[in-house]
């Protein structure tokens, strides 16, 4: 299962073990904010000089580096250039293939902060209550069941953001332990800042990805496949290669899509990009290609 967004809206790409259907968008329900969530103290903003993501002068102080040393163990972190986390061990994809797939420098790659995890446990428990508050999943979907099946996610750092000013505004459900780590990491590497009592993006990260090995795909299949949506964020270029490629689809052609994408079927621009997705990861239709044309 993969969750994720788009640019103005939930681009849900969240790979289940459940019926492709299955997962209805809902609001989540609203709780009072945890007493134990620190205070949102501003961040300095990065001076004009510092060109790096995770330039010092956005690492935050106290309350949030508290959180910094706790939950798994962090692997690797990303310097300039190479924005995120790798989390736990190496698994058995293959000693250093985690590092290496970090490490590629690709189109997007220095705007997209990448979470790379050794297992769906840890992926899902960071990311409940923005999935919960993107409407990507319903409330019924326990935290227990979307660790069982959770494989990948992305979203813009706006919806990140939208989502921890709800929480520490009270009209979200508090930030978990899992989840106030991850809050940590963002701020300390970076890309988010407070200013003026609220979360906003910072520097030049504008998307978040998080990918893990699991039962349906396995880590490098995930990747790609959350990797695929930034791409289709930023480049127009791709989107019109994709809107070419579907217009050139016969009626049956048509059809037979909109019947394998149902879900969507009340959003065409979300079916396009789903289906625009999967030709990508088909080899059918390349960003690369669209970008150098």
């Amino acid at each position: 299962m993969s969750f994720g967004s788009g640019m103005k809206r939930p681009l849900l790409a969240l790979w289940l073990l459940l019926p492709f259907g299955a997962i209805v968008c809902a609001v989540a329900p609203v709780h009072a904010l945890s007493a134990t969530a620190p205070a949102l103290a501003d961040t300095p903003r990065p001076s004009a000089s510092q060109t790096a993501p995770a330039a010092e002068a956005t690492r935050s102080a106290e309350p949030w580096s508290r959180y910094f040393a706790k939950g798994d163990p962090v692997l690797h972190r990303g310097g300039p250039g190479l924005p995120g986390r790798i989390f736990g061990e190496e698994t058995a994809d293959g000693p250093g293939e985690r590092l290496r797939a970090f490490s590629w420098a690709w189109r997007y790659r220095a705007v997209t902060y990448e979470l790379h995890y050794a297992n769906s446990r840890d992926l899902a428990r960071a990311a409940y209550g923005l999935a919960l508050h993107s409407g990507d999943i319903e409330p019924r979907m326990t935290l227990s069941r979307l660790s069982a099946v959770a494989q990948s996610y992305h979203y813009s750092m706006e919806q990140v953001c939208a989502w921890l000013n709800d929480a520490f505004a009270g009209r979200f459900k508090a930030l978990s332990q899992e989840e106030l780590v991850l809050v940590g990491f963002l701020i300390q590497d970076g890309a988010l800042r407070v200013e003026n009592g609220r979360f906003v993006p910072a520097g030049l990260i504008t998307h978040i990805l998080a990918a893990a090995p699991g039962k349906r795909r396995d880590f490098a299949e995930s990747l790609e496949h959350e990797r695929l949506h930034v791409f289709w964020n930023q480049s127009v270029l791709f989107r019109n290669a994709a809107g070419q490629r579907w217009r050139a689809l016969s009626e049956s052609e048509s059809a037979r899509v909109r019947e394998e994408f149902a879900p969507y079927a009340a959003d065409e621009a979300r079916l396009i990009e789903e289906w625009a997705i999967r030709e990508a990861e088909a080899g059918r239709l390349s960003p690369e290609e669209a970008e150098r044309q």
